[in-house]
């Protein structure tokens, strides 16, 4: 991918996140009603993770028709399958569950641009801190 694809590519993956984050203040700040159910492996997930990761789903698909998205809330995508793709998105839609139940203001959504194995392009942002951190392979990583 040239630099200016890349950039252009970050700066619209950007806009997703801080998107996904609209969402989930939506569902944090009690716009929308969140409700809690138990995982097969006992952890949380909540109606926000689900509609998150949706969106994001929908989103990063809609802008890159040609790489497949993994997320933790859909992996059932068997591996003999995901081990031949050699780009791929890599989201978690709210990292950070337990801690967005209990209002710490701690989570994130996480968007990674996996090649070869190897994370080309990484966005975490935290929409209740406002903090956005994101890197692009040979241009460094950033703090907004």
């Amino acid at each position: 991918m040239n630099e200016l694809k890349s950039r252009v590519l970050l700066d619209k993956v950007l806009q997703i996140a801080y998107q996904a984050g609209t969402h989930l203040d939506r569902f944090y700040d009690g716009t929308i009603d969140f409700q809690i159910k138990t995982k097969s492996d006992n952890t949380p997930v909540t109606n926000a993770d689900l509609f998150v990761n949706q969106f994001l789903i929908e989103k990063l698909t809609a802008l890159t028709p040609h790489i497949p998205v993994l997320s933790e809330e859909n992996c059932q995508i068997p591996f003999s399958h995901r081990r031949q793709w050699s780009t791929y998105w890599l989201i978690d839609p709210l990292d950070g569950t337990q801690q967005f139940i209990n209002r710490t203001d701690q989570f994130a959504v996480l968007i990674a641009l996996v090649h070869q194995n190897k994370s080309i392009l990484g966005i975490i942002h935290a929409p209740v801190l406002k903090q956005t951190y994101y890197a692009l392979q040979g241009h460094g990583a950033y703090k907004q």
